[in-house]
């Protein structure tokens, strides 16, 4: 099947007998990173490429982290479209001394150079990898010089992200990198939750070639009327029309950032309609921290596919946790007081300083744990749905600067902080799914730091995941409970078919009843033919 989502890049390496990395990586139909620092054979074996493609083995210089300087040296077309501004930007987010991430690295090498620019590309990384400032220093870099429209608000580069906490957090960062480009004002954030009216007068009246934006706000100052937005009118028996103040029939870069959480979140009917509103011309950027056939062939439908995206994959494309990050399971038997005791205990004893992030799976649960914290002597705050914009600015903010030690999060933040000195992330239990586990996780262990993650495992409530637990535990080396383990063996018995079994099934059914149909259509036409005869 062909698959543009799953393309040869356009890549060289350089020629030299160098020894391997420890890192493997390796060229195929795309290009496979893994960033853990090591190499054993339960990772697996990376697919042979079919045909008779070239495997390519990058030598140990080549996949070195390199400085800045080494990365955009200006007497090479590498650094072509990177002003020394810009740089001194790049380094007042990640200091004057940080050398840039993989995913950084390969991204900047394939949208910032003369022979690969306005190429579309696919990013996989795992969370915490950089993926933010991979994007958005190519994108500032095409929209610091972009002309201006005249009349009415024309984006030329437009990032849209599912969460308002990480669109700020993504505005923060293109801010700095404009600012040290004196171009500030050519950035805005467009999200829910803030005066629409507002809103759409800074647009107006800043006309900005580079917006961050949720996807239904969006939709509104572009006239358009979001999906749930339009739900609700019709339950009220009103449907207004939306009021345009920014149109896309001019932009030429589209990032969709977490696009994988974005689906899954129910924007793609959002995402359609903005679609709808582009030329198709335009060249994207996809970010993602997993990428499964679901998103590929939803994206891929999407999506204009004039050009095949150099597909960029750093450790892998499935579900894996971050191996900077110690994960512990403790089984618990019940919901009650003694889980918010062994939390305490946790905070006040074991982690007595560290900087936490606890996440629960109901919005009211998490403002009575952050009360609790807070009454027991450990300085926390709540952050979930039920709460206005500015209240979760403010926690949001009180936990970065660490005015306050401790974030009780529900998943609206899973997604949608980045705060890079999170030592501890506690799930109170495993969550909705093996997914939002994951990611919950990788609140720590950012940017090649280490962390730590400690999961209340509730016997009955958690036991559907007990066996994708397993599995993510030992693929990360990982210490697994014995408890743990024979709860997965019950449920692996017993277990209800998963998608990929379902959907098996329905093919073979799928299969037959054409069969059956084939069967009785060939029984009517011998038929027919014995009636002509007589």
């Amino acid at each position: 099947a062909d698959n543009r989502f799953d393309m040869l890049g356009a890549y060289s390496s350089s020629d030299g007998s160098g020894d391997e990395s420890e890192e493997d990586v390796k060229y195929e139909k795309s290009l496979d990173v893994k960033d853990d620092g090591q190499n054993s054979e339960s990772d697996g074996e990376q697919e042979q490429a079919s045909g008779d493609e070239e495997e390519v083995d990058l030598n140990k210089e080549y996949l070195a982290i390199k400085t800045l300087d080494e990365l955009f040296d200006l007497e090479t077309c590498n650094g072509a479209k990177v002003s020394m501004e810009l740089i001194q930007g790049i380094e007042n987010v990640i200091g004057e001394d940080a050398k840039p991430t993989f995913v950084q690295q390969e991204c900047w090498g394939s949208l910032l150079s003369d022979t690969t620019s306005m190429r579309n590309v696919v990013a996989v990384s795992r969370t915490g990898s950089g993926k933010t400032l991979a994007f958005l220093v190519p994108l500032v870099a095409e929209t610091a010089v972009a002309k201006r429209s005249g009349d009415g608000v024309f984006p030329q580069a437009l990032v849209l992200s599912p969460t308002r906490e990480l669109c700020n957090q993504i505005f923060t960062v293109a801010e700095t990198l404009m600012r040290s480009c004196a171009e500030v004002d050519r950035v805005a954030c467009v999200v829910g939750g803030v005066n629409f009216e507002e809103q759409r007068v800074f647009v107006e009246n800043s006309k900005p070639t580079l917006i961050v934006a949720t996807p239904g706000r969006l939709l509104s100052l572009c006239g358009e009327i979001p999906a749930s937005t339009l739900l609700r009118q019709q339950d009220q028996g009103l449907v207004q029309p939306g009021v345009q103040s920014i149109y896309l029939g001019k932009l030429e870069r589209l990032v969709l950032d977490e696009a994988d959480r974005m689906l899954e979140m129910g924007f793609s009917v959002d995402l359609g309609k903005l679609l709808s509103l582009m030329n198709k011309t335009f060249k994207y950027i996809v970010t993602s921290a997993t990428w499964d056939a679901t998103v590929s062939t939803t994206l891929q439908k999407m999506l204009p596919q004039s050009q095949d995206p150099i597909m960029i994959t750093i450790q892998n494309a499935g579900l894996a946790a971050n191996r900077n990050i110690s994960q512990r399971v403790e089984m618990m038997k019940q919901k009650g007081a003694p889980r918010y005791r062994r939390l305490l205990a946790i905070l006040q004893e074991e982690f007595p300083k560290s900087h936490t992030i606890v996440f629960t799976m109901h919005k009211a649960e998490a403002k009575e744990i952050a009360q609790k914290l807070d009454a027991d002597g450990v300085s926390a705050v709540a952050l979930q749905g039920d709460m206005s914009q500015t209240a979760r600015t403010n926690a949001i903010g009180a936990f970065s600067s660490n005015k306050v030690r401790v974030l009780v999060a529900t998943d609206v933040a899973a997604r949608g902080i980045d705060v890079p000195d999170v030592e501890l992330v506690v799930n109170y239990s495993v969550g909705i799914d093996i997914k939002t586990y994951v990611h919950r996780t990788g609140r720590t262990g950012r940017a090649g730091a280490h962390g730590t993650a400690i999961t209340f495992f509730l016997r009955d409530a958690d036991k559907k995941h007990a066996g994708d637990l397993v599995k993510i535990l030992s693929e990360a080396r990982q210490p697994v409970p014995v408890d743990l383990r024979i709860l997965a063996g019950k449920a692996e018995k017993g277990r209800q078919p998963v998608d990929a079994d379902l959907q098996a099934l329905q093919i073979a059914n799928r299969e037959k009843q054409l069969a059956e149909h084939h069967r009785k259509q060939q029984k009517q036409q011998r038929g027919g033919r014995h009636k002509k005869r007589r």
